[in-house]
């Protein structure tokens, strides 16, 4: 197959403007691309049909073996073979679907951006087609079209027109950038190309951000900007930070990352060995769709809650994350809810950390002493050789199991002189008989009972000693052995703590764990139990970052020892209040990382540029975060006064929903408020049909919804309804600041007499007023 076209430049024409030539050439491009994976594809499709028979006959075989007996050696050696035969031709099978799923999703757009690349050591220009997946066979110079993610491509996302340079396995190549040309392809016909001589932007990322929101995420190959390929190409770092304004792209980064490398690596690397830790199940679904559409299977994604619960058991019912927030942010009075808050809040501080740390410390120096085990009058191990063999020998172990090792060390040397002592008690028995025995047996039998009853006496000291419960151990904690003293040195507070204490032992032994004590218990019981090393995960990627504790980092270290870690997140959208790191030098050191690479993303490409000079002047310090420039109106904010706010919030949704708008969210504070508001909306206004969003759902509705504020975090919607802004408060700043970045093209602020605090300090030009 020939190498890419090369042909004279047939006269740029500024803007979209194409000559009818270079038209009349880049279709005749396309049609030879067309053709190259429609023969790729029956080739592909043959060889899918070939291993669905091999698959079938080889497993026909298979159960054909193991209907017979195996009798001999070479019978278990025959059928291993044949398993190994299946997972063979199963793989296979697996990449031969692969990839007729790639090539059927290229005949749609086969490529979407072309660059014009003059290398220094050559006389001849590249013409670099580069689309979702690689077109043509052999050797890189054969190429039809090149898969986005490969090095070459990245001339089109890091460079303008000039100097360029890209990296290849003997080193980096150096030439000039001539042209640059940006597609619109669908089903084998270019509906428009025009040449970008600056940057990938404006045309193809205007038309892209101005249209409706999609029930799922999608990707984003065609307007990732540079900032953005620099994230998702890094390859260096063992941990890569993201730190991202609202509507960045930093989770689609997170996404076209695990892209590239399962690309990159796809020889060692597989969506089973990347894990995302993402907010919520909704979230989990929204961006389901991005990586089958960039044809890869898609890695494994989970929150952090559901490997909480995993590991603590069922024994315990464990609070989300999201449940101690609507906890925190429902109003109540009385000194219940104070103590709650107290303890939130002290559970979460570096100080209750630091006693963990020195409870642990101090357990697996000092926190353990043994005697003497005695047993028919001879000692059988010492206090002090068990206490050598806890903190020297089995050092290496956590400490429940060094304890375990003790006590069936301990079982070990015990049990040789079980035989001697059984025919002493049978001799004394034969000799002096306590009663009549009937017979031998009988007599047996009392020996047998009173070695149990000499052995079990024997061993109930060390056993309690090498017996080791980690709630046990945190309930300790707070068990009137000066916790109060240890926590707060002013005494005062000593009446506090010890509620607290009561509290958390109460709730502890009625089998429920608030979000803050469930996290100190797994932090304990990866310390000290251990917990099973996540080895198949190669590469872990967490979203939403800023929402994560020095403590989750802290286990999240002891899980992936050795794995790659990509952070993803934004200070300024830390919307809980107790849980989160003072910035990520604080991730860092506590993953144990010296050494990590740092990212900004600045630019916010989802929403319109008045909607971003709107909310970053909700921030202290939001002048860094750069609106692109594309416009629509100003927010809204809208004193209702004494009207229905609800009636006068839904007139407003359906006059969007009339002109067109498909994603509308009406955002409230809480997941209480929002039942509430479900409730008489949909008794207020027949027309409009919305759905509940709650914690339990694992999808996104269709169509309008209602859903808290914190369950909102990383979605987005063409028009955003906040009710009762006056319930916002300085301590949720950042909370609004979230729920109002979810808006793409329209946001309205509702409230019903004086306008908020928050909203009094924004410059009144950034927004319009609106009553009724």
């Amino acid at each position: 197959m020939d190498g890419p076209k090369e042909y004279p430049d047939a006269g740029r024409i500024g803007g979209m403007g194409i000559d009818k030539i270079a038209w009349h050439q880049e279709q005749e491009y396309l049609q030879r691309v067309m053709e190259a994976i429609e023969e790729e594809l029956a080739e592909s499709k043959e060889w899918l049909d070939r291993h669905r028979k091999s698959l079938i006959e080889t497993r026909a075989s298979l159960w054909q073996g193991q209907q017979y007996h195996i009798t001999e050696w070479e019978d278990v050696i025959h059928l291993a073979a044949m398993e190994r035969e299946v997972s063979h031709e199963t793989r296979g099978y697996v990449s031969a679907q692969e990839q007729v799923h790639r090539l059927e999703r290229a005949k749609v757009s086969p490529f979407f951006a072309r660059v014009d690349f003059h290398p220094n050591s050559s006389e001849a220009v590249m013409n670099i087609y580069i689309g979702f997946c690689t077109v043509g066979g052999g050797s890189l110079e054969n190429l039809l079209v090149y898969d986005w993610r490969s090095s070459i491509a990245g001339l089109f996302y890091d460079f303008e027109l000039g100097p360029a340079t890209y990296d290849t396995y003997d080193g980096s190549v150096a030439g000039t950038i001539a042209l640059k040309r940006q597609f619109k392809i669908r089903d084998g016909q270019i509906e428009y190309m025009f040449d970008s001589g600056i940057k990938v932007d404006d045309e193809v990322l205007q038309q892209v951000l101005s249209r409706s929101v999609d029930e799922k995420m999608r990707n984003i190959v065609t307007t990732i900007q540079r900032e953005q390929n620099r994230a998702i190409r890094d390859e260096k770092s063992r941990l890569l930070i993201v730190q991202g304004a609202a509507g960045s792209g930093k989770t689609s980064v997170a996404l076209h990352r695990a892209a590239y490398l399962l690309y990159k690596h796809r020889n060692r690397l597989n969506a089973h060995n990347i894990l995302i830790f993402s907010p919520n199940d909704v979230f989990n679904d929204y961006i389901s769709a991005v990586l089958p559409e960039l044809g890869e299977e898609n890695v494994i994604r989970t929150t952090f809650h559901e490997y909480i619960e995993k590991v603590l058991g069922p024994e315990l019912q464990v609070q989300t994350l999201n449940e101690q927030m609507e906890s925190v942010l429902t109003e109540a009075d009385g000194t219940d809810k104070r103590l709650e808050l107290s303890a939130i809040e002290y559970k979460s501080s570096a100080a209750f950390i630091d006693l963990l740390h020195q409870r642990i410390s101090f357990l697996e120096t000092d926190g353990v002493s043994f005697t003497d085990v005695f047993f028919a009058g001879k000692t059988i191990v010492t206090g002090v050789q068990l206490e050598r063999l806890f903190t020297e020998q089995y050092l290496f172990l956590p400490v429940k199991k060094r304890l375990e090792k003790i006590w069936r060390r301990v079982i070990y040397l015990l049990k040789p002189h079980r035989r001697p002592r059984f025919d002493e008690i049978r001799a004394e028995l034969a000799k002096n008989p306590p009663r009549v025995f009937v017979s031998d047996r009988d007599l047996i039998r009392e020996a047998v009972l009173r070695l149990r009853q000499e052995r079990k006496a024997a061993l109930a000291e060390i056993k309690r000693r090498t017996h080791f419960s980690v709630s046990e151990f945190y309930k300790d904690l707070f068990r009137g052995k000066g916790v109060g003293n240890e926590i707060s040195c002013d005494p005062t507070q000593q009446k506090e703590w010890t509620a607290i204490g009561q509290l958390t032992i109460e709730r502890l032994e009625q089998g429920y764990a608030p979000y803050e004590d469930a996290m100190a218990l797994l932090y304990l019981k990866a310390n000290l139990e251990g917990v099973q090393e996540l080895s198949g995960i190669r590469h872990l990627i967490i979203d939403e970052a800023q929402d994560y504790s020095r403590l989750h980092y802290e286990i999240i270290r002891r899980l992936f020892p050795n794995c790659r870690i990509t952070l993803l997140g934004d200070l300024n959208q830390s919307i809980y209040p107790y849980a989160k790191v003072s910035g990520y030098e604080a991730a860092a050191a506590a993953l144990g990382v010296k050494r990590s690479a740092y990212i900004q993303l600045q630019k916010s490409y989802r929403s319109t540029a008045e909607i971003v000079r709107f909310t970053r002047a909700l921030l202290p310090a939001g002048e860094d975060i750069e609106p692109i420039e594309r416009s629509g109106d100003k927010p809204t904010l809208v004193r209702t006064g004494s009207r229905d706010q609800i009636a006068t919030m839904a007139t407003a949704a359906l006059g969007w929903r009339d002109q067109g708008v498909e994603s509308i969210a009406f955002i409230c504070r809480t997941a209480e408020d929002s039942r509430r508001f479900y409730e008489q909306l949909r008794h207020s206004s027949k027309e409009l049909t919305v759905s509940l969003v709650t914690a339990d759902d694992s999808r996104l509705s269709s169509g309008p919804v209602v859903i808290p504020s914190y369950l909102a975090k990383g979605l987005e919607f063409d028009a955003v309804l906040v009710p009762d802004v006056e319930q916002y408060g300085e301590q949720e700043r950042n909370l609004l600041y979230t729920v109002c970045t979810r808006a793409l093209h329209h946001l309205s602020l509702y409230y019903r007499q004086e306008l908020p605090p928050l909203l009094q300090e924004i410059d009144p030009s950034l927004y319009k007023l609106s009553e009724y």
